[in-house]
This record gives structure tokens, C-alpha cells and sequence, in this order.
């Protein structure tokens, strides 16, 4: 019998924070691909506009127990291309490739670079059936883009696409790769094997590489062969993993690579928050430099403007240790919470500054999210977009695809709601102009719940001061989604809702409302 129950009404808002004045304007807008499906922590390249994905996980963030934590059920084993510009996708299947190939490449967090018509894909965790265990594959796999598009396209065979050779010093997981200067670059990253256990129990190993790996890949098309192997070793710079490697055009007009923040420290659980800038022969740890607003990998888009010799960074929502209340506080939260900041940095001869946006992702959206540059905006040979060359006005300069989408910040916590794939195309726009005292003001306003306790119905009032989508979502002290009411349009103004509620348990839940990225959360009573 279910019986009445009180309890403290908690409330939480999460939204816009701060306005600074910023070289350009953003947008982002969605777009839905009919028939994709949500996916992260995948292999990407783009050729001529199209889109090849390969791998990752259809589910929200890992389990937390070893044998659920990675199950086999939400494993991507699907080849897509995509043509965002005509709204289109195709995909294969990897069954028909050799056990060796699909094993590695139907796996997650890889490292992956291209030279020429080949993209290299280094290591990535999965399960092994010869091990009968999750392994990071000691393995490097080239696949021929331009002819697997093709195949995909017309849905034709796509086993010859591929080849693969053993390499141990490709065993990296959570790494990033670029082609640089005739070599690829392996930077950081870790070897993990065995059953992945958040208690630290005897299910696996894990080895930093704390390194720099370098190589020269041979190819004929028919053969390839490593050569040149060498490396740089850091025991305490490098021993990071699930950061972001981004090419630079430096200042000096230089090219080169910048890879930012990551994870752990080695002697305590919290990210690191200086920056490492690598050339071909030398790195520099840019010590005087704290990057305090994203600490995880996520979507990054890179800019170059000659004309002031000023690069922009910006790194599109994920984790992070310090984010921006209501107050404009910058909140230091040792948990590394899901955020929705857009941040940017931004680099010129006196040095490198950090600052939030007046934007922030849809959602607590961005980690293991990628970027994809615009077919038409012009780019240096490092795939760095020129700043100087974009059109005056609103301009289309790429795509965000995919990562860990979340309702609640902590969603690693138990009764800490729920995360999921993303399964969207984001569009996001750039008008460069000054940005200055954008009004970000609070857009919920006068929510109200009633009754409380409720029985078998619940209003929802609140006033929405411009049109969002907005999604009503009720969970239970798990953290399981038990209700869910997605508004079919945008809405704006006083909004007054009679939600049914079905038949459940006596208890405390927590109610979500999400208007694009602003969130408001309250306690609710579900009584008899």
C-alpha cells in the first residue's frame, strides 16, 4: 500500500552564464540524418564532403560493473557514410570481414590518422575471441577511404578495403594520432586490458604509455610496413589519456600540434591543466597556461587568422573539473562533471587566454563528440581553418556528430539520471563580428509543480522567455528515466501541462525539464 510521504523540495537550474566580448557570433542548429543512430567514441575521416564512421558504442557512458561495463550489444558494427549536405547515409555491415579486422575496428577509442587515399587505425579496446577477454588491439588496420565509400554507396563488397598487421607498440587506447611532417604521430594514451572495473579490482591492467610514439608507414597498396619507429618519453607529462590533440597554426605561422588537458593525474584522480605543444623535434609544457573548462575529449574546432596572427580553440561541451554557476562563480567540483560550456582559447604572441562563451551545447553534450570542417571553408594542409577567409556574415563552417549525451551532470553516480548516444548533426555557424553584452538571461521562468504529492497526474507550469524544444523527463531514486515527455515543437511563453503519471511506486523522483541546454530539476512525491 503506498503511503504519503514528504519530503524537501530541492531545485537546480543549469544554464547560460556569461557574456564575454568575442571575435565572432555562434549558432548551433540541428539536423537529423533519417535512420542515424547515436554513436561515440568512433574512427571518422571525411573525404570530399562525405563522412566515413566506423566503430564506437550505440549506448550512453560505460557500465559500472566488469561484465556489463562494455557490453557486445551496443557495439557499432556498422560501416556509415554520410552526406550531410543531402541529408543521406548509407551503411554496411562488417560480418564479412575477416574476424582479425573486425574485431579491432568494431572497437572503441582507436587512434586514427590519413595519408593520402589511407586512413591508419592504431589500437582501440574491444573484445578479442582469441583472447576470449577486452584486449587494446596490438594492431594496425589501413583502410582504402575513397574506394569503401564507394562500396558502401552501392552496396558492394568491402572486405578488400581493408588490411591489417600486428604491431605491439599500436597497442593504445584513449591516445590521439595526427600525420605530421611525413610521420605519424601516436601521442599518449594508455594500455588497457582485460574487464574494465571502476574499484580498481584485479579484472585488468592498464599501462600509460607516457610517450610520443613515432612512425613511418610504407604502403604499396598491397603491403605495408612500420619503419622508423621511435619515441619520446615524459613519465610525468605524458601520462595522460582522453585529452584533445589538435593541429596548430601557431602564431609564428609554424604548424604544429597542441595536445590539451587529460586525464589523471598520477597521484590523484583530476585532470591535468596545462597544455603541451609538440613539433618534429621538440615538445613544450606551457606551464604559465590553465585550461580550467574542458578536460575531456570532445569535438574541437581550430582556427588560424593571419591577418592578427591569433589562433581560436574551441572545445565544444564534455567534462570538466571547473565550470561558471549562476553567479558567474567558477565552481572548482572534483567530481569532473558532464558540462554544456563552450569554451574557447585563444593564442597569440602574448600568450594563451581561456574564456567561456555566451553559448552553450544542447544539452550536456560534447564528450567523445567530433568535428567536421565544411567542404567549402578554406583550410590549411593541416585541416586548420583560415579565420581570415570566412565570408562576412552567418557561414556554415562544419558539423558536430555523435559523443555522450547526458540529463544530469553526474550520470557516473548512482540515482544520477541517465546518458545516451547522440544521434544528431549539429550545424554550427559563425558570423565573425564583436560579440558584446548578449543577453543570456535565464530562459525558464516561474516553474511550478503541483500537486506535490501527486497521484496519478502532475502540472508543470513555466514561462519560456524565446521558443526551445523542451523535454520533460521523471526519474526514480536510481536514476532510471521512468517518464518521459518530449514536446513535439518549440514552445515559448506560459506553458501549462497536465502530465498523466503511470502506475508507480510510492517515493521520491526527480522531474527534468530541458529547454535546449537549460535544465531545471525538482524533487516530486509520488504517493498513494
Amino acid at each position: 500500500m503506498k503511503k504519503l510521504l514528504v519530503a524537501m523540495m530541492g531545485l537546480i537550474l543549469i544554464l547560460h552564464t556569461e557574456s564575454n566580448s568575442q571575435p565572432f557570433e555562434l549558432e548551433i542548429v540541428p539536423q537529423v540524418v533519417p535512420g542515424m543512430p547515436g554513436i561515440h567514441s568512433y574512427i571518422s575521416v571525411q573525404d570530399n564532403g562525405m563522412w566515413v564512421i566506423i566503430g564506437g558504442r550505440t549506448n550512453g557512458l560505460h557500465g559500472w560493473q566488469p561484465n556489463f561495463a562494455f557490453p557486445a550489444s551496443t557495439q557499432n558494427t556498422q560501416i556509415f557514410v554520410v552526406d550531410p549536405v543531402n541529408n543521406q547515409m548509407w551503411s554496411a555491415g562488417t560480418a564479412g570481414l575477416s574476424q582479425n579486422i573486425r574485431e579491432q575496428i568494431t572497437a572503441s577509442n582507436h587512434e586514427f590518422a590519413r595519408n593520402g587515399d589511407y586512413l591508419y587505425v592504431f589500437g582501440g579496446y574491444g573484445f578479442s575471441t582469441p583472447q576470449n577477454d577486452m584486449i587494446t588491439f596490438p594492431a594496425i588496420t589501413a583502410i582504402d577511404i575513397p574506394q569503401l565509400i564507394t562500396d558502401v554507396v552501392n552496396q558492394n563488397p568491402i572486405a578488400l578495403n581493408f588490411r591489417q598487421i600486428t604491431e605491439p607498440n599500436a597497442a593504445v587506447t584513449g591516445g590521439n594520432m595526427s600525420y605530421y611532417n611525413g610521420e605519424f604521430y601516436l601521442v599518449f594514451g594508455h594500455k588497457f586490458d582485460g574487464l574494465y572495473n571502476p574499484h580498481n579490482g584485479p579484472s585488468f591492467t592498464q599501462t600509460y604509455t607516457e610517450q610520443i610514439r613515432k612512425f613511418q608507414i610504407t604502403d604499396n597498396g598491397n603491403v605495408f610496413t612500420v619503419t622508423g619507429y621511435t619515441a619520446i618519453t615524459d613519465t610525468a607529462q605524458f601520462h595522460r589519456r582522453d585529452y584533445n590533440l589538435a593541429e596548430q597554426v601557431f602564431p609564428n605561422g609554424n604548424f604544429g600540434l597542441t595536445a590539451f588537458s587529460g586525464v589523471f593525474k598520477k597521484n590523484v584522480d583530476l585532470p591535468y591543466y596545462d597544455n603541451i605543444d609538440i613539433s618534429q623535434s621538440t615538445y613544450t609544457v606551457n606551464t604559465q597556461f590553465q585550461q580550467r573548462l574542458n578536460n575531456y575529449h570532445t569535438a574541437v574546432i581550430t582556427m588560424y587568422d593571419s591577418v592578427n596572427t591569433t589562433s581560436y580553440n574551441l572545445f565544444m561541451g564534455g567534462m570538466a573539473q571547473y565550470y561558471y554557476d549562476l553567479n558567474n562563480t567558477l565552481i572548482n567540483d572534483s567530481l569532473v562533471p558532464f558540462v554544456s560550456t563552450i569554451s574557447l582559447i585563444t593564442r597569440d604572441a602574448n600568450g594563451q587566454v581561456e574564456t567561456v562563451l555566451p553559448y552553450q551545447m544542447p544539452g550536456y553534450l560534447g564528450s567523445n563528440m567530433e568535428f567536421f570542417p565544411a567542404i567549402n571553408i578554406n583550410k590549411y594542409s593541416n585541416d586548420v581553418i583560415k579565420y581570415h577567409d570566412i565570408d562576412t556574415g552567418k557561414v556554415l563552417i562544419g558539423y558536430l556528430f555523435g559523443g555522450i549525451e547526458a540529463d544530469y551532470p553526474y550520470v557516473f553516480m548512482q540515482g544520477g539520471g541517465t546518458s545516451w548516444a547522440n544521434e544528431k548533426i549539429y550545424q554550427v555557424y559563425l558570423k565573425r563580428s564583436s560579440v558584446t553584452s548578449i543577453d543570456y538571461a535565464n530562459p525558464i521562468n516561474a516553474f511550478n509543480c503541483f500537486p506535490n504529492p501527486a497521484t496519478n497526474h502532475i502540472n508543470v507550469n513555466f514561462t519560456l522567455t524565446k521558443s526551445l524544444p523542451v523535454v520533460i523527463s521523471i526519474y526514480d531514486s536510481a536514476g532510471k528515466r521512468v517518464v518521459w515527455y518530449p514536446l513535439s515543437k518549440h514552445v515559448t511563453g506560459d506553458i501549462k501541462l497536465d502530465l498523466p503519471l503511470p502506475d508507480l511506486n510510492a517515493g521520491v523522483y526527480r522531474l527534468t525539464l530541458n529547454a535546449a541546454g537549460s535544465y531545471i530539476h525538482q524533487s516530486i512525491v509520488i504517493a498513494e
